[in-house]
């Protein structure tokens, strides 16, 4: 739908299914699809992460399961 309309996609989700989502939108996003992640946005500990599908499926390290997450895809 991101692509269709040009829009980026906009949720929330609650820490214990964080990487059940990561897994699910790996799996079936394309590889060039941007997918921004942000977690513990009222936090010391913040993090913010925007990177292509391709480059999240090389490891990095998402969101975890003790703070609500932020997602974003788009073209």
């Amino acid at each position: 739908m991101a692509f269709k309309t040009g829009q980026t996609q906009l949720w929330i989700e609650t820490p214990y299914r964080n990487a059940a989502m990561l897994d699910g939108l790996l799996q079936s996003l394309q590889a060039t699809t941007r997918l921004a992640i942000a977690s513990g946005l009222t936090l010391p500990s913040v993090n913010i992460q925007s990177h292509s599908v391709a480059q999240w499926k090389k490891g990095l390290k998402g969101p975890d399961g003790h703070t609500p997450a932020v997602y974003a895809i788009g073209p």
